[in-house]
């Protein structure tokens, strides 16, 4: 039963924290937040990508 409450628990804090973004209108902030990172990540990938086909190229 400790793990059930346990885990009843962190999902409750869970549900809690997304009502409160949701609640004061944050979802727009993280969502930019991760909208940068995703092009981040898709810079490096691109970069990779290209020196990859180059060094195929190269060989």
């Amino acid at each position: 039963m400790e793990s059930k409450d346990e885990r009843m628990k962190s999902t409750s804090e869970i549900l809690w924290n997304i009502k409160t973004v949701k609640l004061q209108a944050w979802n727009s902030y993280y969502l930019q937040k991760l909208e940068i990172l995703r092009k981040v990540e898709y810079n490096w990938l691109w970069k990779s990508l290209r020196l990859s086909a180059l060094t195929a190229f190269i060989f």
